[in-house]
């Protein structure tokens, strides 16, 4: 859930709303008037480690010197507000861009991509040594997906899984 100010709250509704926005690009913040995006959710059911409801993304940036390279990047979305004596950003989503075409004419880039649960989209192949630990389970996956796990503890993350089980039953309790 994104957690937003009272002000916000009071704001967004209001039709005469200045709405904001700007993405990032490798840590960097690339900010302009004329950029926009549409995030929509989709859902994926194969044979893969991670089957998730994902964000998909269409986004135009506009980039005069075709000075970025956006191409299989992680690109950071922030919608803002534009208050009288302030702005205020909030972070949607990180995206990885599976598509960048450029066009000369109007020197805008039209990007396309998904959430990074899109790295969990691998074939899956079994190859846990078990017994292992929840932690042990996932962290080896994330691995094999190239995602980094975030140190903090989950719930019953040392409960020991004695064998490889697709019940999310067993690997929930």
């Amino acid at each position: 859930m994104i957690k937003t100010s009272d002000k916000w709250k009071e704001t967004i509704i209001r039709d005469d709303r200045k709405c904001l926005g700007y993405i990032t690009l490798d840590n960097t913040d690339i900010s302009d008037e004329l950029f926009s995006y549409e995030i929509e959710q989709s859902a994926y059911d194969n044979d893969i480690i991670g089957t998730f409801c994902k964000d998909k993304i269409k986004i135009n940036v506009l980039d005069k010197n075709k000075k970025f390279e956006f191409a299989n990047k992680l690109v950071g979305i922030y919608a803002g507000l534009k208050y009288e004596d302030s702005e205020e950003y909030i972070f949607l989503n990180t995206f990885v861009i599976s598509k960048a075409v450029y066009d000369d004419v109007n020197y805008q880039y039209e990007l396309e991509g998904s959430d990074i649960s899109t790295l969990m989209e691998i074939p899956f192949k079994e190859d846990m040594t078990y017994p292992c630990t929840r932690r042990q389970y996932i962290e080896h996956y994330c691995n094999k997906c190239g995602i980094k796990l975030q140190e903090e503890a989950f719930n019953l993350e040392n409960k020991m899984l004695n064998r490889f089980s697709l019940c999310y039953k067993e690997l929930c309790q």
